[in-house]
């Protein structure tokens, strides 16, 4: 960081990015070396009519142990500094430069060596050419890997400062492949997303590989620092409007349980990837199996399920991981698109609830829902929604405005249930009970949305979000939340993400603050985790 300047363009690579691909580079070429070596003494050219083979190989020789020179000279040059200190690298790309005529004379000799072992004559009975044909084959193969490495950190928009145009069309062409196949609805999120991203990085000059960087150090950091003065403002807005009496199942006696009831639910759901992950070993894969019901006919007294696969796998993985009984499912959803999310509906007796528990992240749709996270074109006025409109109690001073693409999750998970009347059936199944949304991540956010479309019709409903984005609402629609949303933030897991301009805040502090968050993240030899 950041991005390597040579030949008058911008890399996708930085100049610190050089230490581990040079010295990869560098062992290839000592081994190709040593192959060289072992071939000229087993089968020595003695018994060639020609003496070109003997030149060819001493050439190739020579430019690969002068490249492993110039390997080697440039990890260390790439090994120097902190990933800010860009001035102690600045010799990199002079490097680079003395690299690249003898890489061209290294490809061309190989095309020429090419040429000669193919137009020799094998009646000759020259055991040298067989030897001689691993050589040219070893440094096709090296060449290749060169040219590859060089394609993928080509910036095909090279320029020192591009515009937000410039920015965005990149984008656009990186998220072409996932527009195959794809409907307009899925095009048109596409652009967004890369119009995002592009208004995110424009103004930033840095590398996957700094991205790579900061999250291993965050993740590996020993010590977990508070929360610092740039996201306090947020805090003390967000607490002034929190309400000093709390309702009263939020913070009655059985809270806790409930809560590590819901959590359950919100985990089992997102079915048998991670009941594997949770139960990784022979016997926990055991039960998943005998609990598999492949190819099963369709009876009158079986549970709804929508989109699971023929074995029924995530059914299984999720009465597995919740330890309810497949008779107090009610409704299985594992349909995946974009704006809509898997949810499953149950019976809980333990806690007399209607539980309704929606899936996080898992899939690629999910990922183009939660990056639908703009405040100007990913979020919408709560008056445009048709449900929502209707609330008096979410007019206040402010616009209110809510995630487009939760929003979406929301709306999809509530036209389904009212279409096949599942909470209808359930509560005269089931007379008392409470009616509870609960989800995780992205989960956490479209169940937070859905308890704002359900209130209306039930105004008891719960909802416990589980590590919830913090871009589900605005600040003025915060209030209405609090007396049906419990948000819990997972021990495990970061606070949630704040508003795209808070998170512009962020990153400008952490570029001027860089150096000290690693030195710190570095030099602590011992940490305690986050409570």
């Amino acid at each position: 960081m950041p991005s390597l300047v040579a030949f008058g363009r911008r890399w996708n690579i930085a100049s610190d990015d050089f230490v581990f691909p040079e010295i990869t580079e560098a062992c290839v070429r000592i081994l190709w070396l040593a192959c060289a070596v072992l071939i000229f003494i087993i089968n020595g050219p003695h018994e060639c009519s020609t003496p070109h083979f003997v030149i060819y190989l001493f050439v190739f020789f020579t430019l690969n142990a002068i490249s492993v020179i110039l390997c080697i000279f440039l990890a260390l040059l790439s090994s120097r500094g902190t990933i800010m200190d860009g001035q102690v690298r600045a010799r990199v790309p002079v490097i680079i430069y003395i690299r690249l005529p003898i890489f061209i004379v290294e490809f061309s000799w190989t095309i020429a060596s090419t040429v000669l072992a193919v137009t020799y004559d094998l009646n000759d009975h020259c055991n040298f050419v067989y030897g001689f044909w691993i050589t040219v084959i070893l440094e096709w193969i090296l060449m290749v890997a060169v040219l590859l490495g060089i394609i993928v950190i080509f910036n095909p928009q090279g320029k020192s400062e591009r515009t937000l145009h410039e920015e965005q069309r990149s984008w656009t062409t990186c998220l072409k492949i996932c527009k195959f196949r794809q409907d307009d609805i899925m095009r048109a999120a596409l652009d967004d997303i890369a119009l995002l991203m592009a208004t995110f990085s424009a103004d930033n000059d840095f590398v996957f590989s700094d991205l790579v960087a900061g999250l291993l150090l965050h993740v590996h950091s020993p010590h977990r620092t508070p929360r610092t003065s740039v996201d306090q403002e947020a805090s003390n807005q967000r607490a002034s409007i929190a309400r000093q009496d709390a309702e009263s199942w939020q913070a009655g006696p059985d809270t806790i349980s409930t809560v590590k009831r819901m959590l359950d639910f919100a985990v089992a759901v997102y079915g048998w990837p991670m009941y594997m992950y949770n139960n990784c070993g022979c016997t926990g894969w055991l039960r998943l199996f005998k609990r598999l019901q492949c190819c099963r006919n369709c009876r009158c007294d079986q549970v709804l399920v929508v989109e699971d696969n023929c074995c029924f796998c995530h059914t299984a993985a999720f009465v597995l991981e919740s330890q309810v009984d497949q008779t107090d499912l009610f409704f299985v959803s594992f349909r995946n698109a974009l704006y809509k999310v898997p949810f499953v509906v149950l019976v809980d007796h333990a806690t007399k609830s209607i539980v309704v528990t929606i899936r996080g992240s898992l899939s690629l749709m999910d990922l183009v829902t939660d990056l639908s996270l703009s405040d100007e074109l990913f979020t919408v006025d709560v008056d445009t929604d048709p449900v929502l409109r209707n609330d008096r109690e979410l007019d206040s001073e402010g616009q209110v405005r809510v995630h487009r693409g939760m929003l979406n999750g929301a709306r999809y998970v509530y036209e389904v249930l009212k279409e096949n009347n599942v909470i209808e059936d359930l509560y005269i199944l089931n007379p008392g009970y409470n009616l509870v949304i609960c989800g995780h991540s992205l989960g956490g956010g479209v169940a937070s949305l859905l308890t704002l479309l359900l209130k209306q019709t039930y105004p008891h409903v719960r909802c416990y979000a589980f590590s919830p984005p913090g871009c589900v609402i605005s600040e003025h629609g915060v209030n209405d939340t609090e007396a049906h949303v419990l948000s819990v933030i997972l021990e495990t897991e970061d606070r949630p993400g704040d508003l795209l301009h808070d998170q512009g805040k962020v990153r400008d502090h952490h570029q001027r603050n860089l150096p000290a968050i690693l030195l710190r993240a570095l030099g602590t030899s011992s940490g305690q985790r986050r409570r």
